[in-house]
């Protein structure tokens, strides 16, 4: 006789199941990647898609979602998961006894995880609360408007406008037309103010609401959208935000390239007039006048051909040194400080005239770091005066972030990663700098 399923495939179940689901997952010994508390909100999320597209949900839609939000090697054991938490078969070993830290450490992460699940329930909830006060000819009317907006509206607004609005929401709040979609999701754009994207601010033209945007107290934002809009005095703002907060200043030009605002030659200005700033700020001038004093006295000492071409290049920028030299001249430096604390700064000092250097935050801005990188390394500090170090390429990295791993991806001046400062997940934005004298070099 088949087994009875324990549960029915309706909405409100699907953050119980996205939960059950996940935490199995994490328990299992034998998965490649354990299941972020992401995967608790995307399955519902994927789930309230095909009940709006649909009408309904099966146990099928039940365990596709749960299948396809697993990375691939795992996907067979996420089936068998699945279907046990469907037909209720129990496969939960007993808990042995743990010691008290480790106990508190699984408290802390079960907490986690139930807030995210909270989140998620009180998304479906406010969603099953709006349905109730809309009325049916008002629905009925966002589905025509929906249908009509795919077969024949204007397919750039509704792409801005889906990137805060589901079709559910078009569909449930009743929007009838282009003027009610791109106030409300406007609205939904300027919310996110403090935070905004290249994309977002690329949206607020379309949605029509460029003009708030340029108003906004976040300044990198401010300019970047100001030179979508246009301005003329957009290079001066740049040049007055760029001498009083470079680390902004880098995020506004950051979205300035990405989004090709401005042309070529302006954008090289406002890089050089970064840089220029940066190097003002910098300490290291004082190392690399002395490295290049001492080495041009004995030009023919055996000098590699990249640091001989930065020897008597008028600029100092770092070039991608493969680090070895700053290795050679570090020991000196121990014989003229005398703290630990001292000697410590001193020595990074004496790196930075041939490493690039690099600084990313994550998007609400609660953590910064900065630091060294090369030749597929790095090494970085971040505002709680943490150290972190690691390896990088091919748009991945990893490391040790107060002595705990972590790993992400990065493309482009953006990043993502689970456990760096010890958040589960983050994400958030980077630049690098100064520029490379010698480009013989893959960029990072």
């Amino acid at each position: 006789m088949a087994a009875e399923p324990k549960i029915t495939p309706v909405p409100s179940n699907a953050p119980l199941f996205a939960h059950e689901f996940t935490k199995r997952m994490r328990s299992r010994k034998d998965i490649t990647k354990k299941p972020s508390i992401r995967q608790t909100q995307s399955i519902p999320q994927l789930l309230s898609a095909r009940y709006f597209r649909n009408g309904k949900l099966t146990l099928e839609d039940f365990l596709e979602a749960a299948v396809f939000t697993t990375f691939p090697p795992d996907q067979d054991i996420a089936r068998e998961i699945a279907e046990d938490i469907l037909l209720g078969r129990e496969k939960v070993e007993r808990p042995q006894l743990i010691d008290k830290e480790r106990a508190v450490a699984a408290q802390a992460a079960t907490k986690k995880q139930s807030d995210a699940l909270e989140k998620v329930m009180e998304q479906i909830r406010r969603e099953q609360e709006l349905a109730k006060v809309i009325k049916k000819d008002k629905v009925q009317a966002g589905y025509d408007y929906l249908q009509e907006l795919h077969r024949n509206g204007d397919q750039q607004l509704y792409e801005a406008a889906t990137d805060y609005l589901t079709d559910g929401d078009i569909v449930l709040r009743g929007i009838t037309s282009d003027e009610e979609l791109m106030e409300i999701a406007g609205g939904q754009l300027l919310d996110r103010a403090g935070v905004l994207t290249s994309n977002d601010i690329q949206n607020s033209q379309t949605l029509e609401v460029l003009d708030a945007v340029c108003d906004l107290s976040n300044a990198a934002e401010q300019v970047a959208a100001k030179s979508l809009r246009g301005d003329s005095d957009v290079e001066q703002e740049f040049s007055d935000l760029a001498k009083r907060d470079t680390s902004t200043a880098a995020r506004a030009l950051r979205h300035i390239e990405e989004m090709e605002t401005l042309d070529q030659t302006t954008r090289e200005s406002l890089d050089q007039t970064l840089q220029d700033n940066l190097k003002d700020l910098s300490e290291v001038a004082d190392y690399a006048a002395e490295m290049k004093t001492i080495g041009q006295k004995y030009p023919n000492s055996g000098y590699g051909i990249a640091f001989f071409n930065w020897l008597f290049n008028p600029e100092s920028r770092p070039y991608n040194s493969w680090g070895n030299g700053s290795a050679m001249r570090v020991s000196p430096v121990g014989l003229a400080h005398g703290s630990i604390e001292a000697l410590l700064e001193e020595a990074e000092k004496s790196i930075y005239p041939v490493r690039r250097r690099f600084l990313l935050w994550t998007y609400d801005g609660l953590h910064i770091m900065w630091g060294v990188y090369g030749n597929g390394r790095f090494v970085g500090t971040d505002n709680l005066g943490k150290r972190c170090w690691g390896i990088y390429g091919r748009g991945v990295f990893a490391g040790f972030y107060d002595g705990e791993f972590f790993c992400g991806k990065y493309y482009n001046g953006a990043w993502k990663a689970e456990y760096l400062f010890g958040l589960e997940y983050s994400r958030g934005e980077y630049v690098l700098f100064p520029q490379l004298i010698i480009t013989n070099e893959a960029e990072p």
